[in-house]
């Protein structure tokens, strides 16, 4: 009695469903009425696209509005955008060029029956892609080539690097970046001195492409900095030490053990500072941080390094200055300027925090390289500030600071 039961409830459910399913399929509407077309249509203008308004068919039967249209009349790339009954506003967008294009809109019915076509003109203005690459400079820095340009609306776009390879007798993509920022700095590193044939152009996610730019540039000479002529500079606001972990450690060439700089674990506000002195002016590319290490508890957690700041001077003998938490790079706080923000990564290998695998450690312990901003001043003395640390510690612990630049 239960097994009839049961199968008879299973096929009532399956053929309820299926019946629900042939509803679903049925079409919207019989009415094979071709609805009328837009009308009364605006367009207003916008970069590299246009709003297109209209008044819809005075009809229940209207389902929504297509409108298609080429974006790149070299390519012959085409784009199609639907617009639902409940709006009376088209965007169309992606067009190469500020220039005159023809959109065609059409009406579709409930069942699918489309009306006449209707065209208009659309006259985008520049698009953001094009505007990223009219500013393009191509200049040396340390080990290669930096790109600079401005983005006036942040717009979402890709700069691509081309190098004039000799392995391969031609100039080849050597590497691509997205970038959404106001002012983009794109450096390309990893050459010698000798002159090279670089070019760059810009892209968009519509797939548009600038004319590329191109330039032959001698990257500058790239030394490590002489850490014997490193000293400490301390200032008042610095932070106090525990014990003998006192900041020429984060200079002294160990990178494991108990070797490190710690500041006093007393609570004090972020952020956390050390100064030291370069015995050299110079412009620094960039620099490897070794975080404290040897200790299960220092990985990702306790005091370790999650955020931080360097700050610069190229005062003879500066001043000190009470360092914010955090500032945009460029601020002036005294005699001192923020030189960079920084963020350590999470374990590579993806893993939670709390859990990192025997990889991540061993990439924790060789150290992380980061890259100064191209256009940093000259200093001779920099101030480390931890802005966060991994378990928000009373204290902050580095093992070594590894700088790279030019001497001036």
């Amino acid at each position: 009695m239960k097994i009839k039961l049961f199968l008879y409830t299973f096929f009532v459910i399956v053929l309820t469903s299926c019946k629900d399913f042939d509803i679903y399929q049925d079409p919207i509407s019989n009415d094979k009425t071709k609805p009328n077309p837009p009308k009364n249509i605006q367009v207003q203008n916008f970069k590299g696209g246009a709003y297109i308004t209209y008044d819809l068919p005075d009809t229940e039967n209207t389902l929504y509005v297509v409108a298609d249209y080429v974006i790149n009349e070299q390519t012959k790339v085409t784009r199609q955008t639907k617009t639902s009954y409940y709006s009376d506003v088209t965007k169309v967008e992606g067009f190469a060029e500020s220039k005159d294009y023809t959109v065609t809109l059409r009406t579709v019915s409930r069942s699918n029956i489309m009306s006449d076509p209707v065209q208009v003109n659309v006259h985008p203005g520049v698009p953001p892609y094009l505007e990223v690459a009219s500013g393009l400079t191509l200049s040396p820095t340390f080990g290669g080539v930096n790109a600079h340009t401005v983005n006036p609306d942040a717009a979402g776009v890709t700069l691509v690097y081309l190098y004039d390879d000799p392995i391969f007798g031609k100039y080849v993509i050597r590497e691509q970046k997205y970038h959404d920022a106001l002012e983009i700095n794109y450096a390309l590193r990893g050459f010698d001195t000798d002159p090279k044939k670089f070019g760059i152009y810009v892209t968009d996610k519509f797939g548009n492409k600038s004319q590329p730019l191109y330039s032959t540039v001698s990257p500058w000479y790239e030394v490590l900095l002489d850490k014997s002529k490193f000293s400490t500079y301390s200032l008042p606001s610095d932070n106090t030490l525990l014990g003998g972990w006192n900041l020429q450690h984060i200079w002294d060439g160990v990178i494991v053990g108990n070797n490190f700089w710690h500041t006093s674990e007393t609570a004090k506000p972020y952020p956390h500072v050390g100064t030291f002195g370069l015995g050299q002016e110079a412009r620094i590319s960039r620099f490897i941080l070794n975080q404290r290490n040897s200790w299960e508890g220092a990985y990702w957690a306790n005091g370790t390094v999650e955020k931080f700041s360097l700050w610069g001077t190229n005062v003879p003998a500066p001043r000190d200055a009470n360092l914010p938490v955090l500032a945009p790079v460029g601020t002036v706080v005294g005699e001192w300027v923020n030189m960079g923000n920084f963020d350590f990564p999470r374990p590579p290998s993806g893993n939670p925090i709390s859990s990192p695998t025997a990889g991540d450690i061993q990439w924790w312990t060789d150290g992380v390289e980061f890259f100064m901003p191209t256009n940093s001043p000259p200093v001779r003395f920099l101030r480390i500030a931890v802005n966060k640390t991994w378990g928000n510690h009373t204290a902050a612990y580095i093992c070594e600071l590894t700088l790279f630049g030019g001497q001036l």
